[in-house]
């Protein structure tokens, strides 16, 4: 038996006065899949991911999760409230309370949460050790690097218990290279076999980025979203071969001016 997709995005249209961002853009998002969205700058990644967090208005077309619509004829129906606690989102540019410290922020967030008490210390403790930031834990936030802001933000989005869909944008901005091999082979531990330490089942990573060398060797099956807000490739690495790998793919489908 095929399972169904856990995101259906069916003909959406997203525009800012009369410029339309994104046109009629038609995707799936698999379970216990390791997307990458990519496309040149302007091209809509970062308004699909808010449209996708319901954090803009839509023109046209739906959004089903799980089955079930989210959005239908461009507006949110009752059920986001369920899908919402279902997503975690990593914006490009988090904002922080910087007068706490890493630690005081994350049980912050875990309160807003409801995170049961008695495994709220534990978890935060363990996302301090995996993320490696013991030594800025009690640290102002204000006084931590970009790089370790950058951890601290994507630490957040695994506090809730209930996460079945990762959704990042430019999480690698700020990361070393040791930060973003150690990201990405926690992204997609998490969309192979779950993180048991954090009790979540395998989920579902949709990572915009364009550091395409950085993530050729993680992912699963690509979007790419040309300057106008089309789409123009949506499909599985099993499709490249070895001397088309992601970036060439990119150039080849997007950029015009590489073939010249």
């Amino acid at each position: 038996m095929i399972e169904p997709p856990l995101i259906n995005i069916e003909d959406l249209t997203v525009s800012y006065g009369r410029f339309k961002a994104i046109h009629q853009l038609s995707t799936t998002l698999p379970n216990h899949g390791f997307t990458a969205l990519i496309g040149p700058n302007g091209a809509g990644k970062s308004t699909l991911i808010k449209a996708m967090m319901g954090l803009l208005n839509l023109d046209s077309g739906s959004i089903k999760y799980q089955g079930e619509y989210i959005f239908r004829n461009g507006k949110r129906l009752n059920s986001f409230s369920t899908y919402r606690k279902h997503v975690s989102y990593v914006p490009e540019h988090a904002s922080f309370y910087d007068h706490l410290t890493p630690r005081e922020y994350l049980k912050l967030i875990g309160h807003l949460l409801n995170t049961d008490p008695t495994s709220l210390n534990s978890r935060i403790e363990i996302l301090i050790n995996d993320f490696h930031i013991e030594r800025w834990a009690d640290r102002l936030i204000q006084e931590l690097s970009k790089g370790n802001r950058q951890r601290l933000s994507i630490m957040t989005a695994f506090m809730p218990e209930t996460t079945k869909l990762l959704i990042l944008d430019e999480p690698l901005n700020g990361l070393d290279p040791g930060g973003k091999k150690f990201l990405l082979n926690y992204l997609k531990r998490y969309t192979t076999e779950g993180l048991k330490e954090l009790d979540l089942s395998p989920g579902t990573v949709l990572l915009s980025s364009h550091n395409l060398s950085d993530i050729d060797q993680f992912y699963e099956n690509v979007i790419i979203i040309n300057k106008t807000g089309d789409l123009v490739y949506d499909g599985s690495m099993e499709l490249q071969t070895e001397d088309n790998n992601l970036e060439e793919l990119y150039l080849s489908t997007v950029e015009d001016w590489w073939q010249e």
